[in-house]
């Protein structure tokens, strides 16, 4: 993307609303606006910043009156972008924005690539990488989790980390270059010193580490298959954690031949249940279609519930199924403990704890709602982490993940051959590495290629 130029673009979403906004930026935003806006008094250029104005666009091709609107500037460097920047409040058609806009064009400015604007306050020092990404977050939030998340990371928490960690350890590299000027001996002490530095660093950036499951299930949702024998109550439950009446039901077994999805918020997450078809040896084309999509929602699943109905014991293939989901394994549900005796359903309880004692066990009955609320709250952990705590998740973009990986992998070898007695030079190499791999979260070293990409997916008019 060029950089420069006049850029507008349409900053409000597509269709109608009360109002639209066209966004200029660029060092002729002002004197392109100036054209367009019939004010009486001073001109746009003569007006303070960051104050409204009222005016009537006219379009300057034909002279013709467009719209009334209200007209507020910018000026550099106090704006989103760095730039001068105008804002164009108009009635919200889409014809009239489109028509402002082929304006704004007519009279200089340049379209706006997706994310362009964003690119400018990049590249203007107005926030680094991470909290560029951070934008696009907030836009796409669709829980009070992800917003806060987002919101996080627009103000610069995981930057300010990184920023930290990548001090120390550029201030470790100089050490033992320092100290290889010097002599032998002070190499000895710098290496035994740096140690116990770099175990602290390393325990830092894993616990940036461990947010990775959770910030992903804070951006993307977290999808969980309800999984077991026909008839045991999977719609049932289905219904219940939806809340409504989604999935049909009926005692007859094999009612669901086909994968069912709805989303709802749950603990600040965007959880989307997955109803499948029964396990079961299928019987024509219709339910061999239908296992097969029920083994593929299970692939794709970031978690499993296990569902058994209460005084069941597990089939060899369900228990191998739990065997080989391991962690995604939320629990293995005991449905409709309502119909059972409590002594008749502790012994069978306990029959399958011995049966599966790594496997997490909950009675439960989807018809009363008995044991919902535990079972909520055991799929936000899974997805969270035990504390089930979403407001201290700082890592949640993959490329974050990447970076802290390739930070911590250097570091790791920076300390195994301090270990093993590798030459300080190349122990510096490797604090280098790790250091450049932190500035790829915030965006120092990162190939304009990938930055052009990652803007690219911004919406248009940010």
């Amino acid at each position: 993307m060029p950089a420069g130029d006049t850029i507008a673009a349409i900053a409000t979403p597509q269709g109608s609303g009360a109002i639209g906004i066209v966004r200029l930026s660029g060092p002729e935003a002002v004197s392109v606006a100036d054209t367009l806006v019939r004010r009486p008094g001073a001109s746009l250029a003569q007006c303070r910043s960051h104050r409204a104005v009222r005016g009537v666009v006219i379009d300057p091709t034909t002279g013709e009156e467009l719209d009334d609107v209200v007209v507020i500037s910018y000026r550099e460097p106090n704006s989103y972008t760095g730039e001068d920047m105008v804002e164009i409040c108009c009635h919200g058609g889409s014809y009239l924005l489109s028509r402002v806009l082929g304006a704004c064009l007519d009279s200089g400015a340049r379209m706006a690539s997706p994310g362009e604007f964003t690119y400018r306050a990049f590249l203007n020092g107005k926030l680094d990488l991470a909290q560029a990404e951070a934008v696009a977050d907030l836009i796409s939030a669709r829980t009070s989790a992800a917003l806060r998340a987002a919101n996080r990371l627009r103000a610069g928490a995981l930057s300010e980390i990184v920023v930290s960690l990548r001090d120390e350890l550029l201030d470790a590299c100089s050490s033992i270059e320092a100290a290889i000027e010097t002599d032998d001996e002070d190499t000895l002490d710098a290496a035994a010193s740096l140690q116990g530095d770099l175990a602290r660093l390393a325990g830092r950036i894993d616990a940036l580490l461990t947010q990775a499951r959770a910030g992903r299930a804070l951006r993307e949702g977290y999808r969980v298959a309800i999984v077991g024998r026909p008839n045991v109550g999977k719609s049932t439950l289905f219904n219940a954690l939806l809340r409504r009446s989604r999935a049909i039901v009926s005692p007859a077994p094999g009612t669901t031949r086909d994968t069912i999805e709805e989303t709802v918020e749950m603990g600040g997450l965007a959880v989307t249940f997955i109803d499948t078809a029964g396990l079961h040896r299928a019987r024509g084309i219709a339910e061999t279609i239908g296992l097969q999509r029920t083994q593929q929602a299970v692939d794709e699943a970031d978690a499993v519930l296990l569902v058994l109905a209460a005084g069941r014991a597990p089939s060899e293939p369900e228990r191998e199924l739990a065997s080989r989901l391991g962690d995604r394994c939320v629990a293995w549900v005991i449905n409709k403990t309502d119909v059972l005796p409590l002594h008749r359903l502790a012994r069978a309880l306990a029959r399958l704890q011995a049966q599966s004692p790594s496997a997490p066990l909950l009675g439960i009955s989807a018809i009363t709602g008995e044991g919902l609320p535990e079972l909520e709250k055991r799929i936000v952990q899974s997805a969270l982490g035990p504390a089930g705590d979403s407001d201290h998740v700082l890592v949640t973009h993959e490329r974050h993940v990447r970076a802290l990986q390739e930070a911590m992998r250097a570091v790791g070898l920076c300390r195994e051959g301090l270990t093993t007695g590798i030459p300080m030079d190349v122990a510096a190499l490797y604090l280098r590495e790790a250091a450049d791999s932190l500035a790829h979260v915030i965006g120092t070293t990162v190939p304009e290629d990938v930055i052009g990409r990652l803007f690219s997916r911004f919406c248009m008019g940010k």
